[in-house]
């Protein structure tokens, strides 16, 4: 292991490599496909992956001491293991590629227009670079520290913009019926089959089994968070508007103005951008690293992150020559490819360890997360109940 992740960490750390990219990208493509029943897809694509995940999460439980990369090679055998951790290394190379074309058009086209996109690229990849080689410890406090401050960024954008809301954009109602709302669904797994990264994070934690708990919080997290998102974008920018934008949101950041003096505080979207670009290169750059490392049996994965870099930021010219070619790609290409193997593939590990009758009971462990998410509640239900009494009912000075 390379370090122990607290379970706020992960939760952070997967919360902002997903939505980093869905905030900026997905509200167009999904309005495109399903109009103002865009919602609905959002709720139904979450409802899908709810059962995925868990199963997912079972999977990497069997073995709660091992990584992964591992786990698949005991699960199916040495040969089968081996190319399916190929197979796992060549997903995350090709994701960082899409992540790094993406984040550097944004940055080329609203802040430095003439400047060549391979400077932004060996910059941005120098910083992955140096935090993939200080582990994973590093990356999940950056992530602990970034991932706040980009949902609070978000908010505040949304709250300032909608004053302009006008919330008859959501109507009508499944208006041309559910196909539209069926044909958003594939778009939106793209970005939530990451989640599927967890189970490669799983043996970092210091206690496996409430993987299922971030699982879950990052699920309802992100849920609500997405919905209201793109409820934010159609109920200022409309729905014809957004669905011809390439960053919708940002462009819902350049409209807001407050009195005379607040105007295009799109900078704060460019923070989130920044901020959670960075926290989701590094992150799946330290998967594709870390899991040919492993591959390998390399004794440490910082001996293939430099060269990994390289291979990455010529992929992402070569493969992308603008961000229209990544936001196809990631439409039309990922958002089959990404849910087969990010949830596809680990269920079939988990089903070939239960045939097998190896690992962990997946009962146990059903039962184990249960205990701790039932506590989990309990504890913040006190809290809660203990605030509101303390507010309420303040307690008062002694007197003699």
């Amino acid at each position: 292991m390379n370090g122990q992740l607290l379970p706020s960490q992960v939760f952070w750390l997967i919360s902002t490599s997903v939505l980093t990219t869905y905030a900026l990208y997905l509200p167009s493509r999904i309005v495109q496909l399903s109009g103002p029943d865009f919602w609905l897809a959002e709720i139904l694509a979450l409802v899908l992956c709810l059962p995925l995940i868990l199963l997912v999460v079972l999977a990497g439980m069997r073995y709660p001491e091992r990584s992964f990369v591992e786990i698949v090679e005991t699960a199916l055998g040495k040969p089968l293991g081996v190319f399916l951790n190929l197979l796992f290394f060549f997903s995350y190379l090709l994701l960082a590629a899409t992540v790094v074309r993406g984040f550097v058009d944004i940055l080329i086209v609203a802040i430095l227009p003439r400047t060549p996109p391979v400077v932004f690229i060996a910059t941005t990849l120098a910083v992955s670079v140096y935090l993939v080689n200080n582990g994973i410890r590093v990356l999940g406090r950056l992530a602990g520290l970034a991932g706040p401050m980009v949902f609070a960024l978000m908010g505040v954008t949304v709250f300032l913009a909608l004053r302009e809301a006008d919330f008859s954009n959501l109507l009508p109602v499944l208006a041309h019926g559910w196909k539209p709302v069926l044909t958003a669904i594939p778009p939106i797994l793209t970005y939530l089959a990451e989640f599927g990264t967890i189970a490669f994070v799983m043996h970092h934690l210091n206690l496996p089994s409430s993987a299922f708990k971030i699982s879950l919080g990052c699920l309802l997290f992100l849920g609500l968070t997405s919905v209201g998102l793109t409820i934010a974008v159609v109920s200022v920018l409309s729905v014809e508007y957004s669905a011809a934008l390439t960053a919708p949101f940002l462009s819902l950041a350049r409209g807001i103005v407050l009195g005379k003096f607040l105007n295009r505080i799109e900078a704060l979207v460019l923070t989130i951008w920044i901020l959670g670009g960075f926290v989701k290169l590094a992150f799946i750059h330290y998967l594709s690293a870390s899991t040919l490392a492993q591959t390998l049996r390399l004794k440490r994965h910082q001996v293939v992150s430099l060269p990994l870099a390289l291979l990455t930021g010529t992929l992402s010219l070569e493969l992308f020559p603008s961000i229209f070619e990544v936001i196809d790609f990631l439409s039309c290409v990922l958002c089959w490819y990404h849910p087969l193997i990010f949830f596809g593939l680990p269920i079939l590990v988990w089903t070939a360890s239960v045939i097998r009758c190896q690992g962990v009971s997946s009962w146990d462990s059903l039962s184990q997360a249960c205990t701790e998410i039932k506590l989990s509640l309990f504890l913040f239900a006190s809290t809660v109940k203990q605030a509101y009494y303390s507010v309420v009912t303040p307690s008062t000075p002694y007197q003699n």
